[in-house]
């Protein structure tokens, strides 16, 4: 419609991805953060104009089309910059013309991202949902990308909550739950609401035992939580599995799930990993004194439980 519009080659639109905090082209050719964008796209630069071949400050324009000037167009909403617009090859184009556009665009692009947030947020917690965390896990697995690991959590004898608190008082400890999983874990995770009381988390870590290590710290601090609702109150644990985020989609979250599972099955609650193709599911008793003995004698503490037998014997890994 662009084109029809003004005379030009071809358009590219960027669109802000606040989740990455990057400014990515709608085919994905084309990555640049939001640090970058703005050293050169300034607040009191932010108008449109044709950016001619000899100003390299425009990162963007300098790698789309290094040889010809480009005619830059920003989209700004509420005040923040969601998306630039580059036109490529186009003459010179009439001021008013390009008002007129700009405010047409920012409508639509508006449209769009209030129509993904919509699809890909959950409307209760306002974290992302599972759709938008399955994406982004096939993203990671297409680009062969290392040191992701998926996380499965849920909130443990969630129906006597229910039950014996009332339905309301559930919703509270949803929504605690949430809270607390945006302030515990890094920003540049993924914290998805995956069900019902079910949780994802993807996040990067420098190792397994770095991984476990963070979910313990993050399982801890759930545990510590307190929730107060119309004169009741009540704490509440959580269960976590995760596994690396290697393989195929569907395999790796059913990995996470089937540890997720494993963890519930043994009390107290605790963090299960799931060791991929090195060996079956371990389990660690995650209360201090145990991790107190653990520390003093050097000795991994496994819960206790049969393991799967079908699984390769496993590697030694150290309790945390």
């Amino acid at each position: 419609m662009i084109k029809d519009l003004v005379p030009c080659e071809s358009v590219i639109l960027f669109t802000y991805n606040e989740d990455h905090h990057e400014y990515v082209d709608v085919h994905k050719r084309y990555t640049f953060s939001q640090e970058t964008v703005e050293r050169f796209l300034t607040l009191d630069k932010r108008q449109s104009m044709r950016v001619s071949v000899s100003n390299r400050n425009d990162l963007i324009a300098r790698h789309i089309s290094p040889t010809r000037a480009v005619f830059r167009v920003p989209l700004i909403i509420n005040e923040q910059l969601q998306g630039i617009v580059y036109l490529l090859r186009t003459p010179v184009v009439l001021p008013w013309f390009v008002n007129i556009y700009r405010i047409y665009a920012q409508g639509a692009l508006n449209h769009v991202l209030l129509r993904q947030r919509i699809k890909n947020k959950d409307q209760m917690t306002n974290l992302m949902n599972k759709n938008y965390l399955r994406s982004h896990i096939q993203q990671v697995l297409m680009k062969n990308q290392t040191g992701y690991y998926l996380a499965m959590l849920d909130i443990d004898d969630f129906k006597m909550i229910n039950d014996g608190l009332g339905h309301l008082f559930g919703d509270q400890v949803i929504l605690s739950v949430a809270e607390k999983l945006k302030e515990v874990m890094p920003d540049q995770a993924i914290i998805a609401r995956y069900g019902g009381d079910e949780f994802s988390i993807m996040f990067m870590a420098e190792s397994r035992i770095a991984a476990d290590s963070k979910l313990q710290a993050l399982r801890r601090a759930l545990s510590q939580s307190q929730v107060h609702f119309n004169g009741k109150k009540a704490s509440y644990t959580v269960s976590v599995g995760f596994a690396e985020v290697q393989g195929e989609l569907d395999s790796v979250i059913s990995l996470a799930d089937n540890a997720l599972y494993k963890a519930k099955k043994n009390k107290p609650s605790k963090v299960c990993l799931h060791d991929m193709g090195y060996g079956p599911c371990r389990y660690y008793q995650c209360d201090d004194d145990l991790n107190t003995t653990s520390r003093k004698s050097g000795e991994c503490l496994p819960c206790g439980n049969a393991l799967d037998s079908g699984h390769a014997a496993s590697r030694n890994l150290e309790a945390v």
